[in-house]
């Protein structure tokens, strides 16, 4: 089963773990790891590792923003432990966590990936009013 780690600055993490346990129950080999005010970037460097040296070969880290400290030391711990094999991504919202971690047990991490990404962004909408549709009698009435 792929270890999931969720990250963010301020409370983002524990935040999108708590709706995912409102949503979808207790989730197993799913953590996540605030970075939270005064907290340094080697610390939660360390939170980062060691929970992925908890975890087995395969590891999912979602981040909430490219470029943040969650996403660059994710990033360079991939690059680090290359006896690990780990993904990382960024925008992550409640559709794409939902999608990852309810579909991860039959799905190669490489193809998670890409399931996340297109879950995270059709998971956006927008919500528009539609135009009150007049039928041609009242256009033609002229009141």
């Amino acid at each position: 089963m792929v270890g999931i780690i969720v990250s963010g600055h301020g409370n983002f993490a524990s935040g999108l773990l708590s709706t995912l346990k409102l949503i979808a129950g207790e989730q197993e080999n799913v953590i996540g790891i605030d970075f939270i005010d005064g907290q340094g970037s080697a610390e939660l460097k360390n939170n980062i590792k060691e929970t992925i040296n908890n975890f087995g070969d395969d590891i999912f880290i979602l981040t909430d923003l490219a470029g943040g400290s969650p996403f660059t030391n994710s990033v360079l711990l991939k690059e680090e432990l290359i006896n690990k094999n780990i993904e990382v991504i960024s925008g992550t919202n409640i559709p794409m966590l939902l999608e990852v971690v309810l579909g991860r047990d039959n799905v190669e991490l490489k193809d998670l990936i890409e399931t996340a990404k297109e879950a995270g962004a059709n998971g956006i909408n927008i919500f528009k009013l539609k135009e009150k549709q007049l039928d041609d009698e009242n256009l033609n009435d002229g009141i």
